[in-house]
């Protein structure tokens, strides 16, 4: 639910009224991560501000209210708390909870059951025939009667729904309890965890960035850096904040202040860093910090309780050669290497951050066209899978694999073409352009440094690594079409997206040059079919 300003100050001010209440108490559990608080009657203000923030009123589950964990929230369930009392552990978990209310729900059957058991009985023994000088009369009768007949009916129906909940209460927690929901919750819960320990540490570096701009300041000759760098982190940042000026009193964003041309009187950037950080406290001592050490403590508890089920196969030592079981069928009607079991031959290992296996390569068979049942390997994630998945190998296994992994053909070369071969490979990229069913624009060789590459090259960036093959001059990545042959690799700029532009070669001027495989200009000598003649006519 949004709030805005006014509501969340009626809200503090409501339980600042109300104070600590006597005799509440407050409960917090690890399973379901929830807050529960026990605080009887409440107020209007006190019930709306509750409501408001998540809270839900529960008075059918032996407590007042109950909501997920928050910060804010733990926050107000201490502001109802008498002076000296913390949250402690809730001692119902939520398996005996589900178990009270499949027993509710059972009754609520068991009262519609009988209902409907009697409005049953009162239709069959209700008149089989109306005899009455009133037809109105007679009328009425008759439709009392089939009323009495549609009530059985919905409350029977109503009977069966409370049937269908009763199971799904049982199975739900059953669910939530289970080893892979459990697994799955955890690594929901480490990459929250990222994303808050990521936060904290971009805040860390604005506030330390400032803090150098202010500490320039005060050092001779270093004033227009500070004022350019204090300009630059000013126009950093998510959401607005107005600032004083400390000499004219104007407000306004502090990039606008710093401006010389929208204010008479710029800030300097001492004045702009002491503003900045002015009541800037610590970000990991502030409610981010609070967030984290309640995510790492979940993650402990998760799998602490995860290690009596049988683990996760993300904390086993896996090796290239061993074999684990598939987590999803897919992999089983598309993966070579099976054993005995029907695990699959693991054949490339990758772990996070902690040091942890967070997924494995298996080798698949490509069927989607890609060349002639084309093999590749596929990602696999191990984080649902338990210890019992992954299979170590024996020796002769692991001596098979090895003298596999020695006898596979190496890839192909990256290489940085000297400038005659990249020009040559040029030609022959923008004549395949020129060939295409829409003709694109050719390209001209990108001459750069290695950091100028590094700096827009990788994943989704305009420049990176294409494969130059036996069907095609330049192909993007390692991607080949029936069967095609890659003869080497080299670095390159994409051309027009959606377009048929021909890609740019690109050579690294401060790297060693070297002469591009002799394969590569072959082809070229050899025949154009009959597509390509015709293509090249329609052209010209």
């Amino acid at each position: 639910m949004y709030l805005i300003d006014e509501d969340r100050a009626r809200h503090a001010a409501a339980l600042a009224d109300s104070g600590p209440i006597d005799g509440a108490s407050a409960t917090y559990c690890p399973e379901d991560d929830k807050l529960r608080l026990y605080v009887g009657y409440v107020s209007r203000p006190v019930y709306d501000a509750l409501r408001a923030h998540g809270w839900t009123a529960t008075p059918k589950q032996d407590c007042d209210f109950a909501a997920v964990w928050t910060v804010y929230r733990e926050d107000m369930a201490l502001a109802l708390l008498p002076e000296g009392l913390d949250i402690e552990d809730e001692d119902t978990p939520p398996e005996e909870r589900a178990a009270d209310r499949a027993e509710r729900f059972g009754g609520y059957r068991d009262k519609r059951l009988g209902e409907a058991i009697g409005h049953a009985d009162a239709f069959d023994e209700g008149p089989q025939a109306i005899g009455c000088q009133s037809a109105a009369r007679a009328e009425r009768i008759a439709r009392r009667h089939d009323r009495t007949r549609g009530r059985a009916v919905t409350q029977w129906s109503k009977a069966e729904y409370w049937t269908r909940r009763t199971a799904g209460v049982i199975g739900h927690a059953l669910y939530k309890s289970s080893a892979h929901v459990r697994r799955g919750r955890i690594a929901k819960l480490e990459s929250d965890l990222r994303k808050i320990e990521a936060g904290i540490e971009e805040a860390q570096t604005r506030i330390d960035a400032w803090r150098k701009v202010a500490g320039w300041a005060l050092v001779e000759g270093t004033a227009e850096q500070a004022h350019r760098w204090a300009v630059k982190l000013a126009n950093i940042g998510y959401g607005s904040r107005d600032y004083t000026h400390p000499r004219t009193g104007e407000t306004g964003p502090l990039w606008r202040l710093l401006d010389s041309e929208l204010t008479p009187d710029p800030l300097t950037a001492a004045e702009a860093a002491a503003l900045w950080l002015e009541n800037r406290a610590d970000p990991a001592a502030g409610g981010y910090g609070r967030h984290r050490d309640h995510l790492r403590n979940r993650i402990a508890y998760e799998r602490q309780m995860l290690a009596a089920q049988g683990g996760s196969a993300k904390e086993v030592e896996i090796e290239p050669g061993g074999y684990i079981h598939a987590g999803r069928s897919w992999y089983q009607g598309r993966a070579i290497h099976h054993d005995a079991d029907g695990r699959i031959r693991v054949e490339k290992v990758n772990k996070g951050r902690d040091g942890l296996v967070s997924s494995v390569g298996v080798l698949c068979v490509d069927r989607w066209g890609n060349g002639d049942a084309k093999q590749f390997v596929s990602v696999m994630k191990v984080e649902r899978l338990g210890e019992d998945a992954y299979r170590p190998p024996t020796d002769e296994e692991r001596a098979r694999f090895a003298a596999e992994k020695k006898r596979k053909p190496k890839a192909p070369p990256l290489i940085n073409p000297t400038d005659e071969d990249a020009q040559r490979l040029q030609d022959l990229a923008n004549a395949a352009a020129a060939l295409a069913k829409y003709p694109g624009k050719p390209a001209e060789v990108k001459r750069m440094t290695q950091a100028e590459y590094s700096r827009f090259s990788g994943e989704d960036r305009p420049y990176n690594v294409w494969s130059v093959t036996t069907a095609a001059p330049l192909s993007w990545r390692n991607w080949t079409k029936n069967g095609a042959q890659v003869l080497a690799r080299v670095r390159a700029a994409q051309g027009a997206i959606c377009t048929s532009n021909a890609p740019a070669v690109i050579v690294l001027t401060d790297k060693p040059q070297k002469p591009l495989p002799a394969a590569v200009f072959e082809r070229a000598a050899q025949p154009p079919t009959v597509k390509q003649s015709l293509t090249a006519q329609e052209v010209a």
